[in-house]
């Protein structure tokens, strides 16, 4: 009984000890909040996964090409702080607030966005949001389906230019 007592308490010391020292800037689970934020960096500015609001599941690939071509240009800025991809976009279809995931990614700066498509037509709504969710820039580019690389590439540089702007002169 004593071995048994002493091996449930071994197990819990540990399980306290991987409790206390996980990495705290991963969210534990979406929708939780975290007690304490990350300090915010300057310059700063996470890209969520953009949204696919068109009837077509296919079109996925396009709405994560397109953030994912649009952070690759930011981090070409050396003025921004761009949080990595696999940190941003552990938020895709989550309910959690631009202002809880500012606080929980440490930025100052939340971009996201939406792709519809209908036929050969593609509208792509880029948002830039402040840390507290208030709307600081938007832009909206339609497009025919030609070539994704060129309209990914495209609009990338064409957001990312006027992002690292607006993100630089609020600092």
């Amino acid at each position: 009984l004593a071995a048994f007592a002493a091996i449930g308490l071994a197990l819990l010391y540990r399980a306290a000890e991987g409790v206390r020292h996980a990495p705290a800037d991963q969210p534990a689970a979406v929708g939780v909040v975290p007690r304490e934020s990350v300090a915010r960096l300057e310059n700063s500015i996470a890209v969520l996964p953009f949204t696919n609001i068109s009837n077509e599941p296919d079109n996925e690939y396009f709405c994560e090409g397109i953030s994912e071509e649009i952070l690759n240009a930011l981090s070409g800025f050396r003025q921004l702080n761009v949080i990595g991809r696999t940190s941003s976009f552990a938020f895709k279809g989550s309910d959690v607030g631009i202002a809880q995931i500012s606080a929980q990614l440490g930025v100052g700066h939340v971009l996201q966005g939406s792709v519809r498509k209908v036929g050969k037509q593609l509208r792509i709504s880029a948002q830039l949001l402040d840390e507290a969710g208030r709307q600081v820039w938007t832009e909206t580019f339609d497009r025919e389906l030609a070539n994704i690389f060129e309209i990914q590439s495209e609009i990338a540089a064409a957001v990312a230019a006027k992002v690292a702007s607006q993100v630089t002169s609020s600092a």
